[in-house]
């Protein structure tokens, strides 16, 4: 997730904060910072405005342009394909240094003197946006000629890289980051200015109905414009550089900006793909073969909620009548879903799985609020929704319980503001250990107590807890059990004192081997029914041929002395388990020394 602080400035003031401050603040709140890059405009680039420009004399591919830059009017051999006269551009004087090293000096390009260059995005530092030189606008502050980039703090920013993980699908955006921030700072979060329609407005409802199924798991919320022109501001496509937000469309530009900034799930539709322009659009939103939520139109199948729309009914700027679709489904539905289907999800998948912003209004609201400042649009008033009754999950909290929990007493007050600030609607009473908190739609992953704990603790800061350690007390061992161990292990150690070598076998045997030995085995009923092996068909009744198989492979690598023994199970018939001790002794009594003559006498009884 890419945020900067002037964009989280829009929504919280942290004007006054460092952005080291803010990084810490963000790894404070569980919101891990990645990394941090400056971004600075070098010195000596400045505003100018292209006075003129025409063709170089001696190069079909070059611009010979006259550029004020304030103080004086600079002649500029420009090679970009999209410069033209009356443009405001950004012109790196003589004596500035470039990105990479380029160091900006007066030259002559095809016998025409060059005094300065007009940059790209890229040779400034900042994200490629096109394939030429990069337009100002108002967008990123009042334009005047002359003055220093460097001086315009929406070009130089910082850009935040921000870790985070699946389940907080609610920092899925700059809103949503800014809203989880503000509670650190103990700052409102600013709302969304919103101008009053006109009166004199359409309504949707000439241009547009919309009909939703029953059973649905979805809210979806739809508007409609006239689209005569549709422009993207450089600030927006700088930013959506930054966040890697790739779109070719004009109008997919506007569509992805507005969601990476609210959160909410944004989709552009052709009016077309629903009807005639001089009929009303009809749309129908119903479940699919898979059980998923679709839209349909004229019979087709043309998006699926949260997973995938169809190239064919994507908006363009080309379209005239454009529909404007926000939407929300639960996370938990579309990742079960959509988990084995192969549906060609396209970038949506990734926040709808997660968790997407549930305030469709909120959405686009902001989205034609961007859209109108920088095009040309004529909206139609209101809009229409269809949606289901969000279920509401209240969580019950004993303050005595947080407290054990978190081992350290908060004040109850500043959990109750501590929820508040992060969107939960509080109930409680002063006088009383219960607090009931309802969850906010667009935290999915708060499903107990122990999440309320997490949210407390995260925010408090887990290093202002005073580290305590655990105290517990252990009941004694001393019991049957651990007396038979006891003395297993005594005899373990005094059979190794004496001169045997423990072997360790399975319990496991084979049943042949038992007959053959004339020992018991396990009656029919109780018999191993999946062996490992046929020679492992059985459990066994005694320790003594196991013993007596190493014995015998010991004498066969050249032993002369072979004295082992085994602790372990054996079974009855009935497979009844009890722990048995065996000792084999095989061979020379002694080692051969000279008490002996060399010639120990064997072991025997």
């Amino acid at each position: 997730m890419i945020v900067t602080k002037q964009w989280l400035n829009e929504w919280i003031d942290v004007h006054a904060q460092e952005t080291e401050r803010i990084s810490v603040a963000l790894n404070a709140i569980g919101l891990e910072v990645d990394g941090i890059e400056k971004v600075r405009i070098p010195e000596h680039v400045v505003v100018g405005e292209v006075i003129s420009c025409e063709k170089h004399p001696n190069a079909d591919k070059l611009n010979v342009c006259h550029v004020n830059v304030g103080d004086s009017v600079q002649q500029i051999v420009c090679g970009a394909k999209n410069v033209a006269a009356g443009q405001m551009v950004a012109v790196a004087l003589i004596g500035a240094e470039l990105p990479g090293g380029l160091k900006i000096k007066k030259a002559k390009l095809r016998d025409v003197e060059s005094c300065g260059m007009i940059c790209s995005s890229t040779e400034l530092g900042l994200p490629k946006i096109n394939d030429g030189i990069m337009i100002l606008d108002k967008s990123i502050g009042e334009l005047v000629i002359g003055k220093p980039l460097s001086q315009y703090p929406l070009l130089n920013d910082d850009v935040i890289e921000i870790g985070l993980t699946p389940n907080r699908g609610d920092c899925q955006s700059v809103y949503g980051v800014a809203r989880d921030l503000s509670v650190f700072f103990d700052v409102e979060v600013k709302a969304l200015s919103v101008e009053e329609e006109e009166e004199n407005k359409p309504g949707v409802g000439r241009v547009l109905h919309v009909n939703g199924a029953e059973g649905l798991s979805g809210a979806y919320m739809y508007k409609v414009f006239d689209n005569e022109s549709i422009d993207v501001p450089l600030l927006i496509q700088l930013r959506l550089g930054w966040a890697e937000v790739s779109n070719e469309c004009l109008l997919g530009k506007l569509v992805d900006y507005s969601t990476f900034v609210t959160g909410v799930l944004l989709r552009a539709y052709n009016h077309s793909c629903f009807g005639d322009k001089e009929d009303k659009a009809k749309i129908t939103i119903a479940k699919d073969e898979h059980g998923l939520d679709a839209v349909f139109g004229q019979g087709n199948k043309v998006a699926i909620t949260g997973i995938a729309q169809m190239d064919a009914c994507k908006a363009t700027v080309a379209d005239k009548r454009i529909i404007v679709e926000a939407n929300y489904t639960h996370p938990d539905f579309i990742a079960e879903k959509s988990a084995n289907l192969k549906l060609g999800a396209d970038r949506h998948l990734y926040r709808s799985s997660r968790g997407s912003e549930p305030d469709l209004a909120f959405g686009l609201n902001y989205f034609f609020k961007t859209l109108t400042h920088s095009s040309r649009i004529i909206s139609y008033a209101d809009a229409q929704h269809v949606a289901k009754e969000p279920k509401e999950r209240i969580i019950t909290i004993h303050h005595s319980e947080l407290t054990r929990m978190i081992g350290e007493e908060i004040p109850k007050n500043r959990v109750i503001k501590i929820l508040k600030q992060l969107g939960f609607e509080v109930n409680f009473a002063f006088e009383q250990d219960v607090i009931n908190a309802k969850v906010p739609l667009f935290r999915a992953d708060v499903i107990n107590v122990q999440d309320i704990c997490e949210e407390i603790v995260r925010i408090v800061g887990i290093d202002n807890i005073t580290s305590k350690p655990y105290i517990f007390a252990e009941k004694s061992k001393i019991n049957q059990p651990y007396l038979n161990f006891k003395k297993r292990l005594m005899y373990r150690h005094k059979a190794a004192a004496v001169g045997f070598f423990e072997t360790l076998h399975f319990v496991f045997d084979d049943a042949s081997n038992s007959k053959r030995f004339g020992l018991a085995t396990l009656a029919q009923n109780f018999d191993v029914a999946n062996p490992i092996t046929s020679e492992l068909n059985t459990l066994r009744s005694s320790l003594i041929p196991n013993i007596l198989n190493a014995i015998s492979q010991n004498i066969k690598f050249g032993k002369k002395r072979v004295a082992l023994f085994e602790v372990g199970s054996v079974f009855d018939a009935n497979r009844n388990e009890s722990k048995k001790i065996g000792f084999v002794f095989s061979g020379d009594e002694a080692l051969a020394d000279i008490t002996n003559h060399g010639k120990p006498t064997s072991i025997d009884f």
